[in-house]
C-alpha cells in the first residue's frame, strides 16, 4: 500500500498488523464516523475505518483516542451521535425489549430501546436476532 491507500471502500478489511496509529479523518460518506491511518510493521500506511480497527486491535485503537487532545470526543462533527459497533445482549424490560450496544469507538457499553437501534442500524439488529436463533437451536440440539 503507498502512503496514501485507501480501504474505506471495500466491505472486508485485511489490516496488516498495527503499529501505530497515526492519524485520523472523517470519513467522506457518514461525517460522524472516523477513518484512522495506521501504520503496519513493515512500515505501509493505509487509511481504514475506525470499526474495521475496532474489530482488529481495540486496546489500539483506545490507545489513540487517549492520546489525541480532547479524545474522540473532541474531534466528534455531533457529539450525541454515536453508531452501533456490535450488539452484545438483550433482555426483556416492562417498556420494551432493550439490546447492550457496544458503541464505534468507545470501551463503553450501554442498554438501548430495540425500537431505537432498528432505526440507527436495522442490519446489525437483524444479524443479532440470525445469532441468537442459531445459538438457541445449537442449544436445543445439545439438549435433546
Amino acid at each position: 500500500m503507498n502512503e496514501d491507500a485507501d480501504m474505506a471502500g471495500g466491505v472486508e478489511h485485511t489490516l496488516p498488523s498495527i503499529y501505530s496509529i497515526t492519524g485520523h479523518r472523517r470519513d467522506a460518506d457518514v461525517e460522524t464516523l472516523f477513518q484512522l491511518r495506521i501504520e503496519g510493521k513493515d512500515g505501509r500506511q493505509a487509511w481504514v475505518p475506525e470499526s474495521a480497527v475496532q474489530e482488529n486491535s481495540e486496546m489500539a485503537l483506545f490507545a489513540y483516542w487517549d492520546s489525541v487532545a480532547d479524545g474522540r470526543l473532541g474531534a466528534m462533527a455531533h457529539k450525541d451521535l454515536w453508531h452501533p459497533f456490535r450488539i452484545e445482549g438483550h433482555r426483556k424490560t416492562p417498556r420494551g425489549s432493550q439490546l447492550l450496544v457496544y458503541w464505534v469507538g468507545s470501551p463503553k457499553r450501554s442498554w438501548q430501546y430495540e425500537r431505537v437501534i432498528v432505526k440507527a442500524d436495522p442490519k446489525l439488529v437483524e444479524d443479532y436476532r440470525v445469532s441468537v436463533r442459531q445459538h438457541q437451536k445449537q442449544d436445543q440440539i445439545i439438549l435433546k
